[in-house]
């Protein structure tokens, strides 16, 4: 993959990824809220660290984590920054194979209340944006860098969010995705008990034909 230095050669910022603007938001009820903190989510009921599969890097990621409710758009896969930023380890998720795309897309495949994800920039400012149904619910800008910092959603209902990254060439990383999705069991076929209880009932009539031809021999 290119790019590579444009994130590893900097030395690590001390800027804080403060809140910049929140624009043209009516107020809601339930207050909802831009996540910008160093932990993400509380008790996330599930996490996507990116290590789940094994993938050659620069593998475009998209459906690849259909069966844990999610799908991506302009991200690769690449294990060239674990260790190297806080919060990415092992493989995570760039916004560059050579060029560079944004936004980053970020869709699910059941309506969220609250998500957020580890996100690492050159230092400068990145847009953040919420969507439910192709129509945005939230947007706000941050300032941010190579502290890792996690941002997201909360307190809001949405299935997609686009990622804008800022700093020098628009180059970012994605890791540790936190949500609310569980995976549904696969339900046994409603037929199943139909069938058995059919069969059972094939079983007893045959006894009792059985038992009733033994009598009256």
């Amino acid at each position: 993959m290119t790019n590579k230095l444009m994130l590893k050669t900097l030395t690590v910022a001390t800027v804080g990824a403060g809140l910049l603007a929140v624009g043209g938001l009516s107020p809601k009820p339930a207050e909802a809220a831009a996540l910008n903190n160093g932990i993400g989510l509380t008790n996330p009921a599930n996490t996507i660290t990116f290590n789940e599969f094994s993938f050659s890097d620069g593998t475009q990621l998209n459906n690849q984590y259909v069966s844990r409710g999610v799908t991506f758009s302009n991200l690769f896969s690449t294990d060239f920054y674990s260790g190297r930023f806080p919060n990415a380890n092992g493989t995570s998720a760039v916004n560059f194979n050579g060029p560079i795309f944004n936004p980053i897309t970020i869709k699910f495949l059941q309506q969220q209340t609250a998500a957020a994800f580890s996100f690492v920039t050159n230092p400068g400012s990145s847009a953040f944006q919420s969507y439910l149904n192709g129509a945005l619910v939230e947007a706000f800008n941050a300032s941010t860098d190579l502290s890792g910092n996690f941002y997201g959603f909360s307190n809001s209902l949405f299935d997609e969010i686009r990622i804008s990254a800022g700093g020098t060439n628009g180059v970012a990383l994605v890791d540790n995705l936190q949500y609310a999705y569980k995976p549904t069991a696969v339900p046994t076929p409603a037929l199943l008990p139909g069938l058995i209880g059919l069969g059972v009932g094939v079983l007893r009539k045959r006894k009792a034909e059985a038992a009733k031809q033994t009598s009256e021999a």
